[in-house]
């Protein structure tokens, strides 16, 4: 516990509101209490190692908290445990123990050359065999882990900039775990340390720590948050990191203050209550609370609600008493241990049907039971399991194994056509233009990739059309992709790959539409359209076949002159208005000028002048040379087309 908290559940002790102090060993650590009796319910603990039995010093130290404020105390053990060895009771009522034999120690000469010289030196042998050297030391890990990162190591090139890195190594993890979130946090600090002169931006460190001034949740969240708070007030007291670590000091100490009170108030509502504690002794006695999961995921406990298992996360009632929290949570995951098992089983012969994509998140049965994380590419998700902490590690791995496979036969189902494109042996043409489909959703603008659109021989155009790849006068695409649930699908990966939210989508059958802020041209080309920019004229995404549908029928419309008239309702059958035509035919190359005649009918547009611009994507045609009358392909000619020229 915080120093805060502890204090505060003490006070709850010395008050007289509580009979009974339930602590860890942590409680031999100096607390002076009012206590009359210790009681051992175990005698051992783990040591950050591994479990090993307390010595009897250690033992002598928690025993010695009975007794100091008024009298002489008394200790003992629990009925499970049974009585301590007679000569344990003896070393303790004397306090007569074996001397020390060793202690730890660690070299002060350490080398900065490089991080694997560090390394070296703080591995160095003790001079002496009473000194052992210290081993598995937090600030030695994190160091050995941040050395093996390449980002890290690329900056740590010099004496300083080892010594930095040795400092941030010797940022405390209060969890005692140096889990990868720990890590991160001592990367990250090291890359802005190194970026900004050994300062960090105050907007970084805003945002780390005001995401922990959450008072609500449980114990543990309320923990694990004043864990990370800690970690942060050592941070501030490093002075010279900071430019106001005076404030930043304030800052965290309030936030630890609250989220301790936070924390003492749980503590209370779980341990105080009356029920709590009856469910509790009975489940510390032995007594197994009746509890079941019925077929519709309620999980009830000695038959009342409690809560539910949505996927295979367990959500305690809403409703339920806070107070009796934990041991319905204990008797809830006997329940739980049972039902885990044959659920995962279920969802690995579960039919594809039973799972469904949405939002970036899987669910099975309807429930979630994991969220899409980017990939190497959008089309390569991966998946982070949405799983329950009564969890084993060996379910949740099967869980996540069942629904790789099933995401990606799913984007190998729905995506084939454009999955497809990767297999065929094209030449370089060929092989340039498919990589670029892929990469832009099977929807590609002509214009930059017109060298190798030109360069395509009749057997790479043949083949690409076989697969389904439409060479058009604007774009090439892929009609097959046009499909509802292959846009929203693509989309949807987009997405992800991107770490935003999915943005509203062209409702089905929509030929045009104004994109809104955020669908730029990878979402357009994800659902299928063409995003057109044109110069003075709002952006307007068209559909890719209604587009090329236009551009030849323009294209084929326009008389000798370049002009093109759109009759009355010529819109309309594109299912776009006025101005959206405009734009298409602005993009087009072509200007609205007035009508010549005055019998004629519908709005007239010509690419006549300074808008008499290059077709996008059209090659320009080759003008033939003038042949001399007795030149040498003159008489070719003569001869391929049955004339009587010279040589015949």
């Amino acid at each position: 516990l915080s120093p805060r908290t502890r204090n505060a559940q003490v006070e709850l002790f010395e008050s007289g509101e509580v009979d009974y102090l339930v602590a860890t060993d942590a409680i031999g650590m100096g607390l002076n209490l009012d206590l009359d009796h210790v009681t051992f319910a175990r005698l051992s603990k783990f040591d950050g190692r591994g479990p090993r039995r307390l010595t009897a010093a250690e033992l002598a130290q928690i025993a010695g908290r009975a007794g100091r404020h008024m009298n002489d105390g008394t200790f003992g053990t629990t009925p499970e445990v049974g009585p301590l060895e007679s000569e344990v009771i003896e070393a303790i009522e004397t306090h007569r123990f074996e001397p020390l034999r060793w202690l730890f120690w660690r070299s002060r000469r350490l080398d900065f050359s490089d991080p694997l010289a560090l390394l070296r030196s703080l591995e160095a042998r003790s001079p002496a065999p009473e000194l052992l050297r210290v081993r598995d030391a937090e600030d030695h890990q994190a160091l050995a882990a941040l050395a093996s990162d390449p980002a890290v190591a690329g900056k740590a090139t010099n004496p300083a900039a080892v010594e930095l890195l040795w400092d941030v190594c010797q940022i405390p993890d209060f969890r005692k775990i140096l889990s990868e979130e720990h890590l991160r946090l001592l990367s990250w600090a090291y890359a802005l340390l190194m970026a900004n002169d050994g300062i960090l931006p105050e907007d970084w460190v805003a945002g780390q720590i005001d995401r922990l001034a959450n008072f609500s949740g449980d114990i543990d969240q309320l923990s694990t948050r004043i864990s990370h708070i800690r970690t942060w007030t050592y941070i501030t007291h490093r002075g010279h990191w900071l430019a106001d670590s005076d404030h930043w000091q304030q800052r965290t100490r309030a936030i630890e203050d609250s989220l301790s009170d936070a924390l003492h108030q749980q503590l209370t509502q779980r341990f105080v209550d009356r029920r709590a504690s009856l469910l509790a002794r009975r489940l510390r006695e032995g007594q197994d609370l009746m509890a079941a999961v019925r077929r519709n995921g309620e999980v009830v406990v000695e038959g009342e609600y409690v809560g539910r298992l949505e996927g295979f996360t367990f959500v305690l009632d809403a409703d339920a008493d806070p107070d009796s929290a934990r041991p319905l949570l204990a008797a809830a995951r006997q329940a739980l241990a049972q039902e885990f098992p044959a659920r995962v089983a279920r969802l690995e012969t579960a039919p594809r049907e039973a799972f469904t994509l949405a939002q970036g998140t899987i669910a099975w049965e309807g429930e979630a039971v994991a969220t899409l994380r980017a990939g190497p590419s959008p089309l390569t998700p991966t998946t982070d399991i949405v799983s329950s902490e009564h969890l084993p590690q060996a379910l949740n791995e099967r869980i996540r194994q069942a629904l790789d496979t099933w995401l990606a036969g799913e984007i190998k189902r729905v995506l084939a056509p454009l999955l497809a494109l990767q297999k065929p042996d094209l030449g370089n043409f060929g092989r340039g233009l498919v990589y670029q489909l892929i990469e832009n959703f099977g929807v590609l603008p002509r214009r930059p990739v017109a060298e190798l659109v030109n360069g395509l021989g009749k057997a790479e155009r043949r083949a690409l059309k076989a697969l389904g790849v439409k060479i058009g006068r604007l774009s090439l695409y892929m009609p097959s992709l046009q499909k509802s649930e292959r846009k929203t699908l693509i989309a949807r990966l987009l997405a992800v790959h991107q770490g935003r939210p999915l943005p509203e989508l062209p409702p089905p059958g929509a030929k045009a539409f104004t994109p809104l802020p955020g669908f730029g041209e990878a979402y357009c080309h994800a659902a299928g359209f063409r995003l057109l920019r044109p110069k003075n004229r709002p952006a307007l995404a068209v559909r890719v076949d209604v587009l090329e549908r236009l551009a030849w029928v323009v294209a084929k419309h326009s008389d000798s002159e370049g002009a093109f008239v759109a009759a009355p309702g010529f819109a309309a059958t594109y299912a776009l208005d006025g101005d959206q035509l405009l734009t298409v035919l602005h993009h087009l190359g072509y200007r609205p000028v007035a009508a010549t005649s005055s019998d004629q009918e519908g709005q007239t547009f010509s690419r006549r002048g300074k808008t008499d611009k290059k077709q996008p994507g059209r090659r320009p045609r080759r003008k033939k040379p003038k042949t001399a009358s007795d030149s040498p392909f003159a008489v070719l000619r003569g001869w391929a087309t049955g004339g009587s020229g010279a040589g015949r």
